[in-house]
């Protein structure tokens, strides 16, 4: 009897193997202590050590821990899809027991437990089934010297069974070692290591026990050596691992000393050779039962029962086994000496029928894992992974996606395929694994079950199978628009799989979706681009193109190139046409178009990939910088205009175009277009040049074109106008680059060479008249030099080199600036240390035709010294903001702009004071006036130094003083009204540090009509006059916040109390005049008016506590009516006391700004009458009577005696009245608003 041993590639170079690896990224995860065994389910893996068991994701997530104190894990099993587990252990102990325990996968708690005694150590191989209505768990095991099987039913399965133990003893020498356990094939197989009956050699065994759920035990046991090395007799073989392909191929790898063999059986072999030794030995009774742990039997000594139920009735409790009398093993052994040397675990699988082997060796120190393919007994390697460490165990299960290894204490996991690292349907039929494939229609690698219609046609390709692919070489990428007839449509030069009843293929452009459907043919397949033309609305339209399957909801292929439509009418310009490289310019029809036959006249000009240019265009001036033309105004003078591709053609013309001018042109073959500027061309606006954009026009059968310019931006023609631009001969001549000015003699003007009509027309500035200095400024400067003087004249040169030399008196002036178009030379006066005031001659000297023209100035240039008299104001706050005036003479020399105003330490101040600028604000001949920057630093004496030109003058008897800044602490009243004008009075502290303070609004709703000023009584007392407002047109303004701002220089302050810089706006106070009740006031006959009280009067009004009432004055005739008590209608004050028949009119002024009554208005409510007491108004009329003269004598005396007397009291009460005033108007502020407050409670003690 024969099996096969492995074929494997020698693979004598490692090198040359690591070159064709495909690495895939290996996933690890660890335990505290070395992994002892492994099971894995197609959900998850669970590990053990010798304490615990571990449940680990898929991808090595642990799930969860269980560990068992006392004992020793002995194996571990787990259902297929991981929803059980098996573990069992083996207790510690004067006698020893072995228990296995379902434990659920999930969390590891204990289901159901199923235990063995037993009184030495054991072997054991455990293994799940699913059948005969529930899981069940296998274990063979070897426990004081009985060989036992067992078979228990967990969660589902009450089937609970195993070996009659009597019958099952085996000999005192032999220990049979359970190496690993499988189901297949409806039977429970066991892979075991034996001794023989003497010596130290074993041999591997194979054990199958019938799975019949309808016997109580397992009677029938099927024993079958395995050679594994060439040898049939017993030999000492290391068994590493143990593997079952699909149920039809057992694997079995050994290493005897340092060569090692892997071992293939077929199970249909082995169950045909069990099957053989059942009928020859149970039914024929021929040979011996070959059970080498029990003694010599022969078949023909009462055997019998059915193959799963063997029946031995001989004494001594024979086990119901028999075992196949030859060993077998392969016809011949093939080691590998690379791979196989170094050999550490295998595993196989078959996945969609296809069969994989996976081994772990080592190599030179590397540890490997790799991956091959196993057909017709030859190995194709597929992959190769790298480890850090050695791997003892691997393992698989049907429906998993990961090989599980073991290396010490780690846990690996392997892909067993990488389908997904290939992104393109060549590269995933190149990869070589036979379980990756591309599934087209969901534009994915991977395995055939994972593929949607796999099994329709085209739907699945298998390896090499890349013919077969979307080939972005067969689609039309190059769609113009005006070539192609409607219906528009694009062609897919590729087969598409067969669409299935009901689905969809649909083109999609851009990533948006829209209704165009694929028409599928054999061979070429295509879709309608109608909705697409329709959007190209430029020459060129790039758009991204994908397949999309209504049946996967998928974009199944994307074209890695660009589909591009042309629209090639749309393109106006010839350039922008060619540059497509698809369109060509209609020469003479001046059209963008697709096809040469769409052209009428002349040539179809399309660039090839040797030409850069073939377009006609403007060139830019090759005799200027920038490109630009230049024509003179108001001369006949034709232009040439440099171009290209401009050749002459019949009946094809040119226009030259001046912004919106036109001229004729001409062409020649020399690409140079010629305008004729016949009328000439005009100037608008008198101005010397002017710039007008440039253009030139192809004009065929009444079309024009304008040929585009080559260059980066619009090419323009400068006009320019000689007599315009220049009035001397030198500026004439120094005129910009391109300009053909030049001076004619014969008029003595300025005019272009070919508008002249001198023989000779000046063109050098040495031929021109001499220099003239007209001018020159400033006309005085500091005598140390460093002013900039501007010197202006005529033909002062064309060029810098002209000059020759500019003095004042016998100081070189070094030039700084040269402006011949402008007639002038700005020279430096140098530096130096010369302080005497002196009268100086400015001298131009120019190089000249016949040598050197010296021209000097008829006003001399005054080197002077200004004094510095006065300072105003000598101080200011730190934040600086001062107005400051310097006073003195010549202010006003050198160059403005240069003038500075410095405040520097004092010599004599020891304090660190650093220097601060005052901005100039206005510069005068006897003042200069700037405003003081701020500082950090105050009580610093300052001197106050002026810069002219980098020359300082200053008076050390003048000085400057910073303060401290002002500080607010608070303010009265808190109300304001719109007509402003009241006393608003601030407490703090340094205000004596500001020279004019002011106040105004500062509130964005609401205009200020003035800037009030205000007055520092001391240092801690600032009074200001409210602002008025004038554009308060709400009545919703009144009772807010508005915010104003005090000018404290530079320390302006914008609500630096917050709150308390904030007033409440009410509204105005308004007067309507006396009661009606008041109008007249009684007064009797009295020898002194201070006999009597005169009565109070009432005055009317409205808003009146708008404002305090010492902000209030009232007067009848020339006298104070003094307030008695206030609200916020009326007032009632006390009249001046007259005598009978005076009549008053009343004023009120409120604040500055507000009088009473108002201009015009002056009724019977505005005069206060006196009366006799009981009379009134009218009564002191129609009491009149004729009288006597004798009365009237008497009468007259009594009136001068009462006059007199009258006239003393009068002046006495006015001097009483004056003195009450004064003290009032010192109170008003002191007291505020307290006197409302006082009037109140006056008013309540008088009711």
């Amino acid at each position: 009897m024969k099996a096969s041993t492995l074929s494997f590639l020698t693979l004598a170079v490692i090198a040359s193997l690591l070159s064709l690896v495909n690495t895939q990224s290996l996933i690890s995860s660890s335990v505290p202590d070395p992994v002892t065994h492994i099971a894995v389910s197609a959900n998850g893996v669970f590990v053990s050590t010798d304490t615990h068991i571990y449940n680990f994701s898929s991808t090595l997530q642990q799930l969860g821990a269980l560990g068992f104190h006392g004992g020793v894990v002995k194996g571990i099993a787990s259902t297929t899809d991981g929803e059980w587990c098996v573990v069992c252990t083996e207790e510690c102990g004067l006698n020893l027991y072995l228990t296995c325990s379902v434990l659920k996968g999930s969390n590891l708690s204990t289901s159901a437990v199923e235990g063995t005694a037993s009184k030495s150590r054991s072997s054991l191989a455990v293994f799940t089934a699913t059948g005969g209505g529930g899981s069940s768990f296998y274990m063979g095991s070897y426990i004081n010297h009985h060989i036992l099987y067992y078979q228990y039913g967990f969660p589902g399965n009450t089937l609970s069974r195993a070996t009659n133990r009597l019958h099952q003893l085996s000999g005192s020498n032999f220990h049979r070692t359970f190496v690993k356990g499988f189901f297949a094939l409806g039977y429970a197989y066991y892979v075991t290591l034996d001794p023989p009956k003497r010596g130290t050699t074993k041999q591997i065994r194979i054990i199958r026990v019938c799975n019949d759920s309808a016997a109580n035990d397992f009677s029938n046991q099927y024993e079958l050596t395995l050679g594994c090395d060439g040898q049939d007799s017993f030999f000492n073989p290391t068994l590493l691992d143990v593997s079952v392909i699909g149920e039809e191929l057992l694997l079995i790898a050994i290493k005897t000393g340092s060569s090692a063999d892997v071992c293939s059986y077929a199970l249909s072999e082995i169950n045909s050779l069990m099957d053989a030794t059942y009928e020859s030995c149970i039914v024929s009774g021929t040979g011996n039962k070959n059970i080498f742990w029990q003694q010599f039997a022969s078949c023909s000594e009462k055997l019998s029962g059915s193959i799963c139920g063997i029946s031995d009735s001989r004494s001594r409790n024979p086990a119901p086994a028999v075992g196949v009398s030859s060993i077998l093993s392969p016809k011949r052994l093939i080691t590998n000496n690379t791979i196989l040397h170094g050999l550490s675990a295998i595993t196989g699988m078959r996945i969609e029928d296809i069969n994989f082997i996976y081994l772990a060796f080592v190599a030179d120190g590397i540890h490997y894992i790799s991956k091959y393919q196993w057909s017709n007994m030859d190995l194709k390697f597929l992959k190769e992974v790298i480890v850090t460490s050695s791997i003892t165990s691997l393992s698989w299960s049907e429906g998993s996606e990961y090989v599980y290894g073991i290396s010490g204490s780690n846990v690996i996991a392997l892909k067993i395929e990488d389908c997904s690292s290939a992104t393109s349907c060549s590269e995933c039929v190149s990869l070589g694994d036979p379980s990756c494939g591309w599934c087209m229609i969901e534009n994915k690698c991977s395995r055939r079950p994972f593929c949607q219609d796999n099994n329709e046609t085209r739907r699945y390709l298998t390896q090499g199978d890349s013919n077969s692919c979307i080939n972005a070489m067969h689609i039309q990428t190059t769609y113009v628009i005006d070539t192609y007839q409607q219906p528009y449509q694009i062609n897919l030069y590729f087969s598409l799989p067969p669409m299935l009843p009901g689905k969809q293929y649909f083109c999609v452009f851009n990533g948006i979706m829209s209704p165009i459907a694929v028409s599928v043919n054999s061979n070429i397949s295509s879709c309608s681009v109608q909705t697409i033309v329709s959007q190209v609305t430029d020459i060129q339209l790039d758009t991204t193109f994908s397949i999309y399957s209504n049946r996967t909801g998928v974009h199944f292929y994307t074209s890695p190139a660009k589909i591009t439509f042309y629209n090639c009418p749309t393109a106006t310009r010839c350039g922008e046409c060619v540059q497509s490289k698809v369109c060509g310019w209609c020469q003479l029809d001046f059209t963008c178009s697709g096809n040469n036959s769409l052209c009428t006249a002349g040539s179809w000009l399309r660039l090839s990939n040797a030409e850069n240019d073939i377009c006609p265009f403007l060139q830019p001036n090759p005799l200027t910088s920038d490109g630009r033309y230049t024509q003179p105004a108001n001369v006949v003078k034709n232009l040439a205009l440099s171009t290209a591709n401009t050749q002459f053609k019949t009946g094809l013309s040119y226009e030259c175009v001046y912004g919106t001018v036109t001229r004729t042109a001409t062409v020649n073959n020399d690409n140079m277009v010629t305008c004729i500027n016949d009328p000439v061309l005009t100037i608008e606006g008198g101005v010397g040049t002017q710039n007008v954009p440039l253009s030139i026009r192809q004009v065929y059968n009444r079309n024009k074109y304008t040929i585009e310019t080559n260059y980066n931006s619009k090419l323009s023609v400068t006009l320019y106008d000689c007599p315009l631009l220049a009035a001397d001969c030198s500026s004439c001549l120094s005129q910009s680059a391109g300009f053909n000015c030049s001076w004619c003699t014969s008029s003595n003007e300025c005019r272009d060479a070919s508008d002249c009509n001198d023989i000779s027309p000046i063109m050098s500035t040495r031929n021109c008249p001499l220099p003239v200095i007209t001018d020159f400024d400033p006309k005085a400067g500091p005598p140390s030099g460093g002013t900039v003087v501007t010197v202006s004249g005529n033909n002062l040169g064309a060029k810098f080199s002209d000059i020759e030399t500019v003095r004042i008196g016998h100081k070189n002036c070094r030039i700084s600036e040269y402006r011949p178009a402008d007639k002038r030379i700005a020279c430096i006066i140098p530096a130096s240390n010369e302080t005497r005031d002196s009268n100086e001659t400015v001298a131009v000297s120019l190089r000249w035709s016949n040598g050197i023209a010296i021209t000097s100035s008829s006003l001399q240039y005054q080197f002077i010294t200004p004094v510095i008299q006065s300072v105003s104001p000598t101080f200011g706050p730190v934040s600086g903001g001062t107005k400051v005036i310097v006073k003195g003479t010549n202010l006003d020399i050198g160059n403005k702009e240069m003038t500075r105003v410095i405040m520097t330490k004092d010599q004599k101040t020891k304090k660190t004071c650093p220097d601060v600028q005052c901005t100039v604000l206005n510069i005068a001949h006897t003042e200069i006036t700037c405003i003081t920057a701020g500082t950090s630093v105050y009580d610093c004496m300052r001197n106050v130094i002026v810069s002219i030109n980098g020359a300082s003058f200053s008076n050390n008897t003048i000085k400057y003083q910073y303060k401290p800044d002002p500080i607010i602490n608070s303010v009265t009243p808190v109300n304001t009204i719109p007509a402003g004008g009241i006393q608003l009075i601030f407490t703090g502290s340094n205000f004596d540090s500001v020279q004019s303070p002011s106040i105004t609004i500062n509130d964005s709703r609401l205009t200020p009509s003035s800037v009030e000023p205000c007055v520092t009584n001391d240092t801690n007392t600032l009074i200001c006059n409210a602002p008025k407002i004038t554009n308060v047109t709400d009545s919703g303004y009144y009772g807010t916040h508005i915010e104003y701002k005090l000018m404290l220089d530079g320390a302006d302050t914008l609500n630096s109390l917050g709150a308390g810089l904030r007033l409440t706006l009410q509204p105005d106070p308004i007067f309507t005049g006396i009661d009606v009740n008041s109008r007249s006031v009684p007064v009797d006959d009295r020898k002194s008016t201070l006999d009597n009280e005169i009565a109070d009067i009432t005055i009317k009004g409205m808003n009146i506590r708008s404002v305090s009432h010492s902000e209030i004055a009232i007067t009848l005739g020339d006298d104070m009516c003094i307030v008695r008590s206030t609200s916020d209608t009326e007032i009632n004050c006390t009249p001046p006391d007259k005598q009978s028949g005076t009549t008053l009119t009343l004023r009120i002024r409120v604040g500055r700004n507000l009088e009473f009554p108002i201009t015009g208005s002056n009724g019977s409510e505005w005069t206060l009458h006196y009366i006799t007491s009981g009379a009134t108004v009218e009564t002191l009329v129609s009491e009149s009577k004729p009288i006597s003269v004798n009365a009237i004598a008497g009468g007259a005396f009594a009136i001068v005696i009462l006059l007199i007397v009258a006239i003393l009291l009068i002046l006495a009460i006015r001097i009483l009245k004056t003195r009450l005033y004064i003290n009032s108007m010192k109170e008003r502020h002191e007291n505020g608003d307290k006197d409302d407050k006082e009037i109140d409670q006056k008013d309540q003690l008088n009711e």
